[in-house]
């Protein structure tokens, strides 16, 4: 969503949608209400898109010491739905003076469905099929759901028009993401034993900035530009996988980490 702040006095916005194939649809609203020496804003949007994919390959090969012949069929399924809200208020504190306070939101969820059939072939010299030796089937399913959250302060003072001015900025951010991950494995011809797998992603994040500048002419060739920074930001990744063993699940060490990040500036 792209915000657009209205000037006018009274409620101004505008509304949009739209839609495509082979499944998605989209709309968004956006609001404006000025009043005296205030002017609120609030825009909103809402996504879903959905798209099916399907593709098969096949390989033949011959070496000095090997031969394989195998097909791959894959049908897959994506699917996303997102929201956005985004509302704050503009103070015009003076004629030089602006204080904008906003705050955004937005949820997204995302799920893949991945299915794979793999049918391994006797080889036969310039055949495209043969006698199937193994066939399995992969089932992997993926369900990602991620939420951010920012609260911004803007402050802007045009001491005398741009060549002479004060800004400064605030921003808190806060954003969290989760993915669970099945797969499911199974020998439907052959003497391949099945497999059951799941994967647990996630991924905190917060961030915190403040940054203002200063600057105004000196004489006629001179200018004056003073500033600060700071920005803290800490990250904290969580990745475990493990697979199912006589009915119980074991961690895989080779695949399970904890990375936590620092910055302080």
């Amino acid at each position: 969503i792209i915000l657009k702040k209205n000037k006018e006095l009274g409620l101004n916005g505008s509304v949009s949608a739209g839609t495509g194939y082979p499944e998605s649809y989209e709309g968004s609203v956006n609001l404006n209400y000025r009043v005296n020496n205030i002017n609120w804003f609030i825009d909103t949007g809402l996504d879903y898109r959905s798209e099916p994919e399907a593709g098969s390959s096949f390989q033949r090969f011959s070496g000095p010491d090997t031969t394989y012949m195998y097909r791959e069929r894959t049908d897959a399924h994506e699917s996303e739905i997102d929201g956005d809200l985004r509302f704050g208020a503009d103070f015009y504190l003076s004629e030089n003076e602006v204080l904008t306070a906003s705050s955004y939101i937005s949820l997204e969820k995302e799920t893949n469905r991945e299915d794979t059939r793999y049918t391994d072939l006797g080889y036969s010299q310039g055949a495209f099929t043969g006698p199937v030796l193994e066939q399995t089937n992969r089932d992997n399913k993926e369900i990602e759901k991620e939420r951010n959250f920012d609260f911004n302060l803007e402050y802007e003072n045009k001491i005398n028009g741009d060549d002479h001015k004060l800004t400064a900025d605030f921003s808190f951010d806060l954003s969290r993401e989760n993915a669970n991950t099945n797969i499911r494995e199974v020998v439907e011809q052959g003497s391949g034993d099945p497999l059951q797998q799941r994967s647990r992603d996630s991924e905190n994040e917060k961030d915190l900035r403040f940054n203002a500048e200063y600057k105004r002419p000196l004489g006629d060739d001179g200018k004056l530009e003073a500033g600060l920074r700071s920005d803290a930001e800490w990250m904290d990744t969580d990745y475990s996988a493990s697979t199912l063993v006589n009915g119980s699940w074991q961690t895989e060490p080779a695949f399970t980490q904890n990375f936590l990040y620092t910055e302080n500036v």
